[in-house]
């Protein structure tokens, strides 16, 4: 009889210890799938659980449409700056055709999603104290989901390295941030603009040059040898060590910022091209062999700066090159002297 009870307990015990390996297995098995089914998730919204979504995220709405940036607006006290993204890339909503620098307005979104908040305060006075009542900054970011995020901007921090902001108008509480954005803001919108690359020939392209400037013309005719080399005549003078420096310009003439995208009649004057300084006319054969010519109109000095103002062919805006380089170029006059 003892014997029979004590192998009924034992199967017990057995029971129990196989009931509980089980359920493990069962809670292991369920654990996985969870941990499967996170990572699809993570993946399916672009390796973050964060569906605001950076540009090309792959998160979606409840009705499963991407979500992605939809504009951007902020005010430096300067300006008020509009942004559109549309079809992958920004765009200046004041004139969709300039060409922006894609780069500079995703970075001014990515450091406002990438917030540094570094202290943050319930009890303070008055925004005024923190030049909060009426922020010279301040930015919208927006998603096409319809979420927004605002920022406002008040002053720096005492040690100069952080800024007071309001999050999404609130008022209640201040934020101390690392002084990221405000740079990022302070850019002009011509600062922002994607500079055209430089037209670049081969000496040896080069047929002619027809200096302009007031009653002066002159005309520098180029001829190559089967070496490569190159001789420049004014007449049947030979100009070729006088005019390297310009030459050497022309080959390839860097501009260094844009003066003015569209200007008015009364912003192309003062930038000298009421009287342009000089005109030159770049005559050149293609890669096909055929005749061509190319334009450079030399204003004046760039205002407020050091540089030269300077067109390119028939495009209206007005660039700056260096002073050095417009002097190498007007210095050709020098051989008509």
């Amino acid at each position: 009889m003892q014997d029979q009870q004590n192998r009924n307990a034992r199967r017990k015990r057995l029971l129990r210890q196989i009931l509980r390996l089980a359920g493990m297995a069962v809670l292991a098995a369920v654990a996985v799938f969870l941990a499967v089914r996170v990572v699809d998730a993570l993946r399916s919204s672009g390796g973050s659980g964060d569906a605001s979504g950076s540009a090309g995220s792959q998160a979606v709405t409840s009705s499963g449409e991407p979500v992605d940036y939809a504009s951007l607006v902020y005010r430096n006290g300067t300006a008020t700056l509009r942004f559109l993204y549309q079809d992958g890339q920004w765009t200046w909503q004041d004139d969709p055709d300039f060409p922006l620098l894609p780069d500079t307005v995703t970075a001014v979104a990515a450091a406002l999603e990438d917030l540094p908040l570094r202290q943050t305060l319930t009890e303070f006075s008055d925004l005024a104290d923190y030049e909060l009542d009426e922020p010279n900054y301040s930015l919208t970011l927006t998603w096409t989901d319809g979420r927004e995020e605002s920022l406002a901007i008040g002053k720096a921090t005492d040690n100069g390295d952080g800024r007071y902001v309001l999050q999404n108008g609130d008022e209640t509480t201040l934020y101390i941030i690392t002084d990221d954005l405000t740079p990022l803001l302070d850019r002009p919108i011509y600062s922002m603009m994607a500079l055209p690359e430089a037209r670049t020939f081969e000496e040896s392209q080069l047929t002619a040059v027809t200096y302009t400037a007031g009653e002066t013309e002159l005309r520098l005719v180029a001829s190559a040898a089967e070496d490569g080399s190159v001789t420049w005549k004014y007449g049947n003078q030979d100009v070729t060590e006088q005019v390297q420096s310009a030459v050497a310009v022309l080959l390839g003439w860097e501009v260094q910022s844009c003066v003015d995208y569209e200007p008015s009649h009364d912003a192309a004057v003062l930038c000298g091209f009421g009287s342009p300084t000089a005109k030159i006319d770049l005559e050149y054969q293609d890669a096909a062999g055929a005749a061509q010519t190319l334009r450079y109109t030399i204003g004046g000095t760039v205002p407020g700066g050091d540089g030269r103002c300077l067109r390119i062919g028939d495009d209206r805006t007005i660039f700056a090159v260096t002073a050095e380089s417009a002097a190498a170029v007007l210095a050709l006059a020098d051989l008509a002297a």
